[in-house]
């Protein structure tokens, strides 16, 4: 559940990070809210980069009565609580040095754990804070001595220094409780988001047992052993997460199963006896070597594949004893381990699916291995003019730079841009770019989809392939639905698949970010004379009246409602497509790609400088197409402007059928009826779709 990312890059400065770290908080609020408030948005990354924004088991608490949970994350009996402090963004810039954080947040963090494992006291708290609470309790007292809870103080900053004092003192003091608290840092958060490429042959490190010849069993390409577990402590402080590069799941679940694994260690007697109730560690490594003299077998290029759960228990369980307690663990802990001379991707992904049965896989994972799959893999690889990388299982484009000796066809110059962007796409994206695609944009912006869980939506997107009677009736009918009739037996052409993802990076970029929509809103209202700024340009404007004149401007409010409905608009570009040119086949959508208004926007891996203007120059599509479906969409807006305020949350507004279908018909209709209009993505005297080549 946890991440616990710890790759070194090189120290920034804090300059430097503050200008991505507003980036990364725009993208945060674009992806998971809809409007930007940069507290809330911190709280979605510190969850994306350390824990997890599935909302299965992510909940957002932060706000009145939260007892000082911002966040947390619960993964069956297991639990992560998150005090997140987040400074202003207008305040970080220009500064060379990090803000400072008193301990005022960890008052906050420790007295919520508290809360937490009080059973007797009574609080004042949400709704969400009194289940939470509920629920944690009654899951420690079914196994009490299970260590269910982890907590993160996350700060845009620094602690000074007594509050670091005071931090350290409080974590010594809940790790003795089964508690681990974790601080994380700009340059945490930092690290997190520089995850670098690693070198699997690096990867070095030894096991130890008492005697090789009677503790080994060995074999071609494989051997078994009962290793010393401090060998694995000792691995894990030399290489920290490297050590899991190649597999699969790269975060840590703080579970029921790692509790009783590290009270297991903990106990002398049940130490000795470790290696008969644990399943082992199994290890890949391009080479290990036997050293009979000394009892060592020494491993290079190593991942540990599964076990992950096990060093950490390892690990935590060592620490956490006094010092003759650690000396008799090195003697006496044992853990078995498989060794396998083998660096194939496709065998190491194999082992990793077929052997991690304690904790829940990624669904696409399980599905990586299809022949859809990979073929689709395969077709994108083969694409001209330039190649892509489709990624159909987690960390896998990561794991191919960092060990692409083993791959025979993968090289990173195919996929490698002038900027140093990647052309490659993950197929958990794709699926929900292809779902709006042909017709379920609705149901894309309500989320929760199992893309790979559910076999009728995974055979709609990967098994089942649109044809020129979907296409035609698509384009024709606003009210279309896509049922089992209106697809074949295939997989879709991979350059329509293209043509979608390309689209959906183009409406990304055309769209103002949060933070941008509500600068430049705020600047046409000084121009206005509605807002105020003093003689060194500062706003004098109270936040009263600045949001009152955003709640009234029109092309502000617009903006809002596109980056919220970024699913609908792909839909109503197919549906543009499809009324103009019928069949949306690989010939088509290759075409497209190919043109010249697209072919540097998507050799450059869709950079947002590389996109194609809105003007329409005889020859453009896509670019013309976004400033009609932003004028249409301005049109829908003013004609439903009391509807749509009224919604409790605009995208539950937006993920009913009938307003896209709303949508839809307001497009075809419009599409008909602007002749006689001038402007820049449509010249005077032609329909749209006329105007279109």
């Amino acid at each position: 559940m946890s991440k616990e990312v710890s790759i070194r890059t090189s120290e920034p400065a804090f300059s430097q990070f503050s200008v991505e770290f507003s980036e990364s908080l725009q993208r945060a609020a674009e992806t998971y809210l809809e409007e930007f408030n940069e507290h809330q948005a911190f709280n979605y990354l510190v969850a994306e980069l350390f824990a997890t924004t599935n909302p299965e088991h992510f909940t957002v608490t932060d706000g009145a009565n939260d007892g000082g949970v911002d966040f947390f994350v619960k993964e069956g009996p297991s639990y992560i609580i998150c005090q997140s402090k987040c400074s202003n963004l207008d305040s970080l810039s220009g500064l060379s040095a990090a803000p400072t954080f008193d301990d005022t947040p960890i008052d906050e963090i420790t007295s919520a754990i508290r809360m937490l494992r009080d059973s007797e006291g009574k609080y004042r708290t949400s709704s969400k804070i009194k289940m939470l609470r509920t629920d944690y309790q009654r899951d420690q007292q079914g196994d009490p001595e299970a260590k269910l809870l982890s907590a993160i103080l996350a700060i845009s900053g620094e602690l000074t220094p007594s509050a670091s004092k005071k931090f350290l003192s409080e974590q010594a003091s809940l790790k003795r409780q089964g508690i681990h608290l974790r601080l994380v840092t700009w340059k945490d958060i930092y690290q997190a988001l520089h995850f670098q490429e690693l070198d699997i042959e690096s990867i070095k490190f030894e096991l130890t047992c008492d005697d090789l010849k009677r503790e080994v069993l060995r074999f071609d390409n494989y051997c078994y052993l009962l290793a010393h577990a401090h060998d694995f402590y000792d691995a894990f402080r030399a290489h920290e997460w490297n050590l899991f590069d190649m597999n699969v799941r790269l975060q840590i679940t703080n579970s029921a199963v790692n509790g009783k694994i590290v009270g297991t260690l903990q106990k002398e007697k049940s130490r000795k006896r470790f290696h008969h109730y644990n399943n082992g560690i199994l290890i890949t490594c391009n080479s290990y070597k036997f050293d009979e003299r000394e009892n060592v077998v020494r491993l290079s290029g190593a991942q540990i594949v599964n076990g992950c759960q096990t060093v950490r228990a390892i690990c935590e369980a060592y620490e956490s004893l006094e010092p003759n307690e650690q000396d008799s663990f090195r003697k006496t802990a044992r853990v078995q381990v498989k060794i396998i001379k083998n660096t194939d991707p496709d065998f190491i992904n194999e082992l990793t699916i077929t052997t991690n049965d304690q904790n829940p896989m990624s669904p696409r994972n399980l599905k990586s291995n299809s022949t859809e799959q990979k073929g689709i893999q395969n077709a994108f690889r083969n694409i001209r003019p330039v190649p892509w990388f489709y990624e159909r299982k987690d960390g896998e484009f990561r794991s191919y730079l960092a060990a692409s000796t083993s791959v025979q066809w993968f090289r990173k110059s195919d996929y490698a841009t002038a900027k140093n962007r990647f052309r490659k796409l993950e197929n958990k994206e794709l699926a929900r770019i292809w779902y709006s695609f042909i017709g379920y944009s609705d149901k894309t912006e309500h989320g929760g989809i199992g893309y790979f869980e559910d076999q009728e939506t995974y055979a709609q997107i990967f098994k089942r392939t649109t044809n020129e009677k979907f296409w035609r009736e698509f384009g024709s009918n606003s009210h279309f639905t896509v049922g089992e009739d209106w697809l074949e037996i295939g997989t879709p052409p991979v350059h329509s698949y293209l043509l979608a993802y390309v689209i959906s990076e183009y409406i990304d970029a055309m769209t103002p970010s949060f933070r941008q929509n509500k600068e430049e809103a705020i600047e046409r209202g000084v121009e206005q004379g509605a807002l105020k700024r003093d003689n060194q340009g500062r706003l004098t404007s109270s936040e009263e009246e600045v949001n009152r004149f955003l709640s009234d401007e029109g092309e502000y409010r617009l903006n809002i409602m596109l980056a919220n409905m970024k699913e609908i608009t792909l839909e109503l570009y197919a549906l543009v497509l499809a009324a103009r040119y019928g069949n949306i086949d690989a010939q088509l959508a290759n075409r497209i790609l190919t043109s010249p208004e697209l072919a540097d926007f998507v050799g450059s891996a869709c950079a947002p400088d590389k996109r194609p203007s809105i003007e329409q120059n005889g020859k453009a599509i896509i670019g013309p197409t976004y400033g009609f479906l932003r004028y249409c969409t301005q049109q829908y807006f003013y004609a439903n402007q009391a509807e749509i305020q009224a919604a409790a949350r605009m995208k539950a507004y937006l993920w009913q059928r009938k307003v896209v279908i709303k949508m839809r018909e307001n497009v075809l209709k419009v599409a008909g009826r602007i002749a006689e209009f001038d402007v820049n993505w449509k010249p005077r005297g032609k329909t749209f779709f006329e105007s279109l080549p």
